[in-house]
């Protein structure tokens, strides 16, 4: 090229008539269409998307209410425990009834001892209901344990009442161990 060919693109003053567009002094480079932008991915949805388990979300989407989350079962051992305390377990069957004491289980806080026997004198008769409670808080565990008359009248409540709702939570109900049970399952976890 001469000098004075040089002078001229320097100072703007080329031979060649512009286009209009603002990107056409750029050549090679391809015009962008008007997309919505993306938000800014973590380096953990990044990975996620890489994987297939994350997809996200549109600018309009993002803005106009938070994406859903994909429920998702874990693949491998490399599952993360949240994911996994997430999952309702599943209820375990009634244990078989030895005697007319009763374990009542997953009880709301604010259940009494009137509450349970109320509930309890449908299926017999009743000689007493204790609902545990913490020493220094007085506030309700959670449990209690029943004593029915016969173990008739607890082998029907157990059928009846487990896994049954009861003040906003389903109760789980089973046959209580004694307390020489309870001591051998301590000293003796193997057994």
């Amino acid at each position: 090229m001469s000098s004075q060919n040089r002078s001229n693109n320097r100072s703007g003053n080329s031979q060649k008539p512009r286009n209009n567009n603002s990107n056409s002094h750029r050549r090679g480079v391809p015009q962008r269409k008007n997309k919505p932008a993306q938000p800014k991915l973590s380096w953990w949805q990044k990975l996620l998307s890489k994987l297939g388990l994350y997809t996200p979300p549109t600018t309009g989407e993002a803005q106009s209410k938070p994406a859903a989350k994909k429920e998702t079962k874990p693949s491998n051992k490399t599952a993360s425990k949240k994911t996994a305390k997430k999952r309702p377990a599943k209820p375990a069957p009634p244990q078989k009834v030895d005697s007319s004491r009763l374990y009542v289980g997953n009880l709301s806080y604010d259940v009494t001892e009137p509450d349970l026997v109320e509930l309890f004198k449908g299926f017999g008769g009743v000689k007493s209901a204790e609902v545990v409670y913490n020493k220094r808080t007085q506030r309700s565990k959670g449990f209690a344990f029943v004593q029915m008359v016969s173990i008739d009248d607890a082998k029907r409540a157990v059928e009846v009442l487990h896994e049954q709702p009861f003040m906003g939570r389903n109760m789980i109900v089973n046959g209580a161990r004694s307390v020489n049970e309870e001591r051998d399952a301590i000293e003796n976890p193997a057994a």
